[in-house]
């Protein structure tokens, strides 16, 4: 037994082959209405499942080009869809001469007895194709009906899909400016604070834990004699020489040292 499985989605197409395969069918996939009608005309099947929706040719129209072929009229064809679900979907799916009509998802064990019950009942009872659907005033009416609603459908939800994007764009951009707003206050408070530092007459030195200077302002270098950017890396009591009073006080934010230096020498 050879079935064909119709669907534009791998992942669907590897689903039903697992099911088909597990009650004797050797599978053959196509990914559209158009290459299933190819695979037709080359091979003989004994069954086919198809979506509904689906690029270049629908499953509708699968169904139908299907029914009006001598060689593949007599196949029992069911409908697998999760997207055209109203009661309408499947009343077109019965006129166009389909078997079945069955609504994903569903589960394994129940899909696959599903479709051996529908095969087995098509092989003694083969469904009579439709007597003739071209010549069906109503045929194209519906058709285009269920399409134009399914697109309406489907319009909808991107739209509500590029709302919710939309939206959740904006939080991260207003995110994203917070941040940058913040990062823009605390570099003008460490400039004002810095600039603070610099005016003060008295030498300052920023030590970290291991007593290493990592900053000083203008004065502490004028006072040491040295070049702002030679006061650091070094250790801050070499850097400062014998003291006449001494005193450490440590910052609660940035646990560093801060040595305040004068001319007769330092207080740590």
């Amino acid at each position: 037994m050879k079935a064909l499985s119709v669907d534009d989605r791998d992942e669907n197409l590897y689903f039903l082959e697992t099911i088909l395969r597990s009650i004797g069918f050797d599978v053959v996939n196509a990914h559209n209405g158009v290459e299933a009608l190819e695979l037709i005309e080359q091979e003989h099947f004994d069954l086919i499942v198809s979506d509904v929706l689906m690029p270049r040719m629908d499953g509708f129209r699968l169904c139908h080009e299907v029914r009006q072929r001598e060689k593949s009229r007599r196949i029992p064809f069911i409908f697998y869809s999760g997207s055209y679900t109203d009661s309408k979907d499947a009343e077109l799916a019965r006129r166009l001469g389909a078997t079945r009509y069955l609504l994903k998802p569903m589960e394994p064990e129940i899909l696959a007895n599903t479709l051996r019950e529908i095969y087995e009942q098509a092989t003694q009872f083969p469904t009579p194709p439709p007597a003739s659907v071209e010549e069906d005033e109503h045929f194209l009416k519906d058709y285009n009906e269920r399409l134009s609603h399914k697109l309406c459908e489907k319009v909808a939800e991107y739209d509500k899909l590029s709302r919710r994007l939309q939206s959740a764009f904006a939080d991260e951009v207003r995110e994203v400016k917070g941040r940058m707003d913040a990062e823009h206050t605390l570099n003008q408070n460490e400039e004002r604070y810095r600039a603070v530092v610099d005016s003060l007459a008295e030498g300052i030195l920023l030590a970290d834990e291991s007593g290493m200077i990592v900053a000083c302002n203008e004065s502490a270098s004028r006072i040491l004699g040295l070049p702002r950017e030679s006061c650091w890396p070094r250790h801050w009591a070499p850097a400062c020489g014998p003291c006449s009073t001494r005193r450490a006080t440590r910052s609660a934010s940035s646990n560093s040292r801060w040595c305040n230096a004068s001319r007769t020498g330092c207080r740590r």
